[in-house]
């Protein structure tokens, strides 16, 4: 069985530019985009996930220590 590492992308992209990470990215990513840069949507994306891909979007004390 292999592992599955969740990757919360807290930037707001494009669908084709969502498409085109997804299309690049290891088959073993399962991504997950912000609709929104609001805090609630964040944590909720960054609380269970492996990674945090954080692009121009804060990372606060809180998101990390979650």
């Amino acid at each position: 069985m292999s592992n599955r590492w969740k990757i919360a992308c807290l930037d707001v992209w494009e669908q084709d530019v969502q498409d085109a990470t997804r299309a690049v990215a290891p088959d073993d990513f399962d991504l997950h985009f912000a609709t929104s840069y609001d805090d609630a949507e964040h944590l909720g994306l960054a609380a269970d996930s492996d990674f945090i891909l954080a692009g121009w979007s804060p990372v606060p004390a809180a998101m990390i220590e979650g």
